[in-house]
């Protein structure tokens, strides 16, 4: 996403004082290309979050009533991401953002479903 963040403001800055633009909108463009960016990311990570609630539901369609093991849940979802920050950290072999990332949207998905049993 950066990089191509980076290549668009460089394309737009390259044919910035041109007659067609300024320096000024250029940059504009390039700004609002960022937002358009960030914004397009967050909602992919919302996607995710979304197909994994909907996923888990499937394999295990009751949520527990009991809040205490809801929590229990999440908890360990929350441990597995934990696991892998710390192999992140700590430069082990089989360290891996991918897995960090799964995690963390299992996490959140727990999440999700204890607030919609609430």
């Amino acid at each position: 996403m950066k990089e191509v963040f980076q290549k668009a403001i460089t394309l737009l800055m390259s044919h910035a004082d041109e007659d067609f633009v300024s320096k000024k909108d250029a940059l504009a463009a390039a700004t609002n290309l960022h937002n358009c960016m960030i914004k397009i990311e967050e909602w992919y990570l919302v996607e995710h979050i979304l197909n994994e609630v909907n996923r888990a539901t499937e394999k295990h369609p009751n949520w527990p009533k009991d809040n205490i093991y809801g929590m229990a849940i999440i908890g360990e979802e929350f441990g597995e991401a934990t696991r892998e920050a710390v192999k992140i950290e700590m430069n082990e072999k089989d360290k891996s953002y991918p897995n960090l990332k799964k995690e963390l949207i299992h996490t959140a998905a727990t999440c999700l479903r204890m607030l919609k049993r609430l």
